[in-house]
């Protein structure tokens, strides 16, 4: 193999790594404040771990039909709707007056 196969080689390896990290850290990243949230919210440590079950289940019960979707409309239409139907939720969540009863501060 010469090196400039090799260093291709490596580069797609690690675009691929980062690519399955970047994938799963916002599923993960939760855990280190679920203490927190559970003294915060006064719930068990099994409640406030559905945090995490949920969206694992979550992205189990789609991946499947998204990547079908995905072959059949195309990759770039799907991950662009994806984008932007993603950002409605901090969208309308900016318009909301009061604490719409989330914190119990």
């Amino acid at each position: 193999m010469t090196t400039a196969k090799a260093r291709h080689a490596f580069a797609l390896r690690l675009a691929a790594g980062i690519a399955g990290y970047c994938a799963f850290i916002n599923l993960y990243s939760p855990q280190s404040i679920l203490p927190l949230l559970s003294e915060e919210f006064g719930a068990s440590a099994a409640g406030i771990s559905t945090i995490i079950t949920v969206s694992t289940l979550a992205v189990a019960l789609t991946a499947p039909f998204t990547g079908t979707v995905a072959d059949v409309l195309g990759r770039t239409r799907v991950i662009v709707d994806h984008l932007l139907a993603r950002g409605a939720g901090p969208r309308a969540s900016s318009n909301l007056r009061g604490d719409g009863g989330v914190y119990r501060g």
